[in-house]
């Protein structure tokens, strides 16, 4: 039944960037170094742990079956280093040679299947195009995310509505078999949204985060550059003087292409930024002032550095702080308080909500700038930064 195998099933517990969580020595949630030592629970338990409201959004259950098919999956995707051999110039197509040592790994479902001349003319490649649908797609998967978190969301309430119908009523075999082929599709669906979700996840962490957007972006306004270059001459400046440089020209090596193109929208956006007067002067916060970058940069590998555990010491703190307000609150069932000593036990009450709030808020603020990137890749970046700018001071 699919209803039982949900309640049979165990489960990880993981959050939004992928961490996984332990049951602690004081018997609360924590980040576990690494999968194999996170905690196993089944399915209510599980959703126990987690709990309701605005904390329970930024976890969710991972079955351990899911967990092991796509970890053996995404391992067995990883291209291995291929030995690709490219002939000389002016040929129409790269050609793959393929060895013993990387058989299939690297190669397009096109060629594997009819084992044809790869259909890439990297002369055709319009780059611009190809990192401005880069940028467009990593800046909508939020949007996406928020997507199909909402889908899991709503095959989540259908299923705990079947399961009630089934439990409460006193189906027959005719009439139970629809519901159970409605849970069966539910059940599917949701495992679909949640593999598209690990999907997006394996994405951000390898290439879709937005450091590397940034620099798809700066890569664009280099190209457009090359439509408004002009030479200076080395030597015989006055051959120049008088007369107007062509500032562009036609792509010799382009032929005639038939693409469409998709997202010309948002081409023309970024184009308007990128076509800019170039050498037009305007003032930002970093003119006029000593700028420290080798501070800045140690400080911007700090935050990557310690932000993760912050967010856990965050999180423990409004446990330890949710811990206090229920036994303050259990003592006041069976206490006998005058009027100041109420009024004590009021202000202190008081001060823990008002000190949970701030964590909170702190919490999420320190979430918002720390989602979508991977913190460890980015703390790397940073401090190799930081030791090429304390290079130049030698």
């Amino acid at each position: 039944m699919a209803a039982e195998s949900v309640l049979e099933n165990l489960y990880y517990i993981v959050d939004y960037s992928g961490n996984y969580y332990r049951v602690s020595a004081n018997n609360q949630l924590m980040v576990a170094t690494k999968r194999e030592e996170a905690g196993v629970f089944d399915y209510v338990e599980a959703n126990q742990r987690i709990g309701s409201g605005r904390k329970a959004q930024f976890y969710s259950l991972v079955s351990i079956d899911e967990s092991e098919q796509s970890v053996s999956t995404i391992e067995s995707e990883i291209p291995v280093t291929a030995s690709e051999k490219i002939t000389a110039f002016p040929v129409k197509a790269m050609k793959v040679q393929e060895t013993s040592e990387c058989g299939d790994a690297s190669v397009p479902k096109a060629y594997r299947q009819v084992r044809m001349e790869l259909p890439y003319d990297l002369r055709k490649m319009d780059w611009v195009e190809y990192l401005t649908h880069f940028v467009y797609i990593v800046s909508n998967l939020r949007n996406y995310q928020d997507e199909l978190n909402q889908c899991v969301s709503d095959a989540d309430m259908q299923i705990c509505d079947l399961m009630h119908y089934i439990e409460l009523y006193d189906l027959q075999e005719e009439s139970l078999w629809p519901v159970m082929d409605k849970l069966k599709a539910c059940r599917e669906y949701r495992r679909d949204a949640k593999d598209e979700m690990l999907r997006i996840e394996w994405f951000q962490k390898s290439i879709g985060n937005s450091n590397n957007v940034a620099k798809a972006k700066e890569a664009i306004k280099q190209i457009e550059k090359l439509k408004i270059r002009k030479y200076h001459p080395r030597k015989l400046v006055e051959l120049f003087r008088g007369t107007p440089q062509l500032t562009s020209r036609a792509n010799r090596l382009w032929e005639e292409s038939d693409h469409e193109d998709v997202f010309e929208e948002a081409k023309s956006e970024m184009m308007e930024e990128v076509c800019m007067e170039p050498w037009e002067r305007k003032e930002t916060i970093f003119d006029g002032r000593q700028n420290d970058w080798g501070q800045f940069a140690k400080m911007q590998a700090e935050f990557y550095a310690n932000a993760p555990q912050y967010i856990c010491n965050l999180e423990l703190d409004i446990q330890e702080i949710d811990a206090q307000i229920d036994e303050i609150l259990y003592c006041i069932e069976d206490a006998n308080y005058n009027v100041a000593q109420g009024y004590k036990v009021f202000k202190e009450l008081k001060d823990l909500r008002n000190e949970r709030k701030q964590r909170e808020k702190e919490l999420e603020a320190v979430r918002i700038l720390t989602e979508g990137f991977d913190c460890a890749a980015m703390e790397e970046a940073c401090l190799y930064n930081l030791k090429e700018i304390e290079k130049m001071d030698v």
